[in-house]
């Protein structure tokens, strides 16, 4: 996992705090093998500079 993601409940983000961050995906659990991400955010100073891929890895060391 990328040094600047951090890990929250059922979320990994980007940014200083878990309430306010710059980037995040959402997952749950769907199954005991089956993680469902279901919301992605990037604001837009960060679009374009892979955060969103490093939150999406770190979803899959997860599972």
């Amino acid at each position: 996992m990328s040094e600047n993601v951090k890990a929250g409940h059922h979320k990994f983000y980007y940014g200083e705090t878990e309430n306010r961050p710059d980037a995040q995906i959402l997952f749950s659990y769907y199954d005991t093998n089956v993680i469902d991400v279901y919301s992605t955010y990037v604001s837009p100073s960060l679009r374009g500079g892979g955060v969103a891929k490093q939150l999406f890895d770190a979803v899959i060391e997860k599972a």
